[in-house]
């Protein structure tokens, strides 16, 4: 077959048992046709188009345009609702109840934990999220269609901070630690003194390891999950699969999930039902924006009761021009240079050599 043009299109075609075709000079089967029996009477010989590359890996370049305006609208959304995450902590941190007057909540894992508390274990976990980020980033920026995936992780990122800035400060929990520092309340509490504390909060990343993370309550939910558990998906989803090599990658992520969340668990620094909450809203919200973004039909059937989440319109015009799924193709940025990722260690595939890998 030479070019797009020859070649030839997936077709159906119906014949009924009784059919001169059938009964009296069947035609020897086609090396590009095979037959399923559907019932007594009929069957379907369907011609399968074999110049077909492995199932979703070809996708016309037309069908996954860049849209880099929408990226970076994407990332002012995903900086407004961190933002709004900090202030929500810093106004939750001056209603949080006084350590020495209100204990901790009874929780199962907590209070039979042997050992009173690991200290040290909150820090570890934050460098685990930052090995895990550093590898999200490094990840998608090698991706070819990097502009789509960065889009989907700053709504999908944004949507989770927003929520997450009203579950902590609407119901307040007492401090689970006795000995994590908190902050001094504001007394009086001025705007001016929230906006500041909320905005160095929100360029240190809303991380304690670097000592501008020092207010308290908030809780619901796990912040510290929401990311490990992202960056474990967003790298599952959007790194090769074709090699076992890469399952143990992917595996190596979620082991370093599960890791830094009991690391968490051990300094005290979350209550089990904050973890719990935020690895629930975490997968299904990836899951529910994956599921429609790989399957436009779905999106105006009246039987899809998903296009009712109040984040639907958004997600609608973010991904309008974006038909098909993205496949595992990978390249470096600003360089017309791809690379392989179907061998292992993976082959750097040169610029004469780009339409075929295409």
């Amino acid at each position: 077959m030479n070019g797009e043009s020859n070649r030839a299109s997936p077709s159906l075609i119906v014949l009924n048992e009784s059919s001169p075709l059938l009964m009296d000079s069947p035609a020897p089967p086609s090396p590009t046709a095979k037959r399923n029996q559907l019932g007594k009477e009929d069957a379907i010989i369907s011609i399968v188009d074999e110049s077909f590359d492995k199932d979703e890996e070809v996708v016309k370049e037309d069908n996954l345009p860049t849209e880099i305006h929408k990226t970076v609208i994407a990332g002012l959304v995903l900086a407004v609702c961190f933002f709004l995450n900090t202030l929500s902590l810093v106004l939750t941190h001056q209603r949080q109840p006084n350590r020495n007057t209100t204990g901790p909540l009874p929780d199962i894992l907590l209070d039979n934990l042997p050992f009173p508390t690991y200290d040290d274990g909150l820090y570890i976990a934050e460098v685990m999220i930052m090995v895990s980020v550093a590898s999200t980033i490094i990840t998608v920026t090698l991706h070819r269609f990097r502009w789509i995936v960065y889009r989907r992780i700053f709504i999908f990122l944004g949507i989770l901070y927003f929520i997450r800035a009203f579950t902590m400060y609407v119901t307040v929990f007492p401090e689970a630690s006795y000995t994590y520092y908190c902050s001094p309340k504001f007394s009086p509490a001025t705007a001016l003194e929230i906006f500041l504390a909320s905005f160095k909060v929100f360029f240190g990343g809303g991380l304690s390891i670097n000592g501008e993370h020092t207010f308290c309550g908030d809780y619901m939910y796990s912040g510290h999950t929401v990311i490990l558990v992202s960056a474990a998906l967003i790298i599952q989803e959007y790194s090769p699969r074709v090699h076992w090599v890469w399952t143990l990658v992917h595996g190596f992520y979620w082991l370093m999930a599960i890791v830094g969340i009991l690391l968490v668990l051990s300094s005290r620094g979350h209550y089990t039902i904050d973890i719990l909450v935020a690895y629930y809203i975490t997968t299904r919200l990836w899951w529910i924006y994956h599921t429609l973004a790989n399957n436009r039909e779905m999106w105006r059937s009246e039987a899809n009761f998903l296009n009712r989440v109040i984040w639907f319109r958004a997600f609608e015009w973010m991904e309008a021009k974006v038909k098909g799924k993205v496949p595992h193709h990978y390249s470096i940025p600003f360089i017309q240079i791809y690379i392989n990722f179907e061998e292992f260690p993976p082959k750097v595939v040169r610029p004469k050599e780009v339409s075929k890998y295409r």
